[in-house]
């Protein structure tokens, strides 16, 4: 808690001189945003389904809003995962492997949504989503049949890397799709959740390289929202221990429904 603490005060004194030095209501908004999505992120998965469509209502360009949630994430996520390897709950030992193959998946699924249209990205969305609500429906008789050691090295590297494939190029549903996927290894749902914050931390980190290397990173966009994605993660994060998880497991097919239709609508 104390940790939190110190960074919460952090972030706030940063937002203030931030915002004295060029105030606009765009980035108030934006703050509020980063904050909001960012607890819902890390409580629920989903975020992506206030950030995104929210930047665009704001007149942000898609790709430049992708590319800017990319960072604010990333950011918000490397707060959580530092604080996870600080307090002993995971260890680099670990997670070394799901940092490789993540970032490798954000970098090639950035590259792929410079290339690709608005209307593409929008059906391998869709695409992407569809498979998560079949999964999620079937969470139950997934997570009770856990994985065989015979299926381990291969499929314990394809998913995660096509994680952040989705996530290095999109975004929305990519917590989720993560927390399903560590609920499938048969992990509790609070670690699939912290293990989650380490998967989406490198592909948002490999994504932001690329965006940043091609011109689609504007810093008045990123620092507002950023700052406010730390605050929100980390109280998620905290707040994530007293939350029932046959609630919050509930709640994961309604998110997912919200974001095929968003993204439907969208189009």
């Amino acid at each position: 808690m104390k940790a939190s603490l110190v960074y919460s005060i952090f972030s706030v004194l940063s937002f203030i001189l931030f915002y004295s030095y060029e105030p606009s209501h765009v980035m108030s908004l934006l703050f509020i945003i980063g904050f909001l999505a960012s607890i819902v992120g890390t409580l629920y998965g989903g975020g992506g389904l206030i950030t995104l469509p929210a930047m665009m209502l704001l007149g942000i360009p898609v790709q430049m809003s992708v590319a800017t949630n990319k960072f604010s994430s990333g950011l918000a996520a490397f707060v959580n995962v530092m604080t996870l390897l600080y307090q002993r709950k995971i260890t680099l030992q670990n997670i070394w492997w799901l940092l490789c193959t993540a970032f490798c998946g954000g970098v090639f699924g950035a590259f792929v949504t410079v290339k690709l249209s608005t209307e593409v990205m929008n059906v391998v969305a869709c695409i992407f989503l569809l498979f998560t609500l079949v999964i999620t429906v079937k969470r139950k008789k997934l997570v009770a049949s856990k994985m065989q050691n015979s299926t381990s090295k291969r499929q314990l590297t394809i998913l995660p890397l096509l994680i952040g494939m989705y996530d290095g190029g999109f975004g929305p549903g990519s917590s989720t799709m993560s927390i399903l996927y560590f609920l499938k290894r048969g992990f509790s749902y609070l670690k699939a959740a912290e293990y989650t914050r380490v998967l989406i931390f490198s592909s948002c980190s490999g994504a932001f390289i690329w965006f940043y290397l091609t011109g689609f990173i504007n810093w008045g966009y990123v620092w507002p929202i950023t700052i406010g994605s730390i605050i929100g993660s980390q109280l998620g994060l905290n707040l994530l221990p007293y939350i029932s998880a046959k609630y919050l497991e509930r709640l994961l097919p309604i998110i997912l429904v919200l974001l095929i239709f968003q993204v439907l609508w969208n189009n």
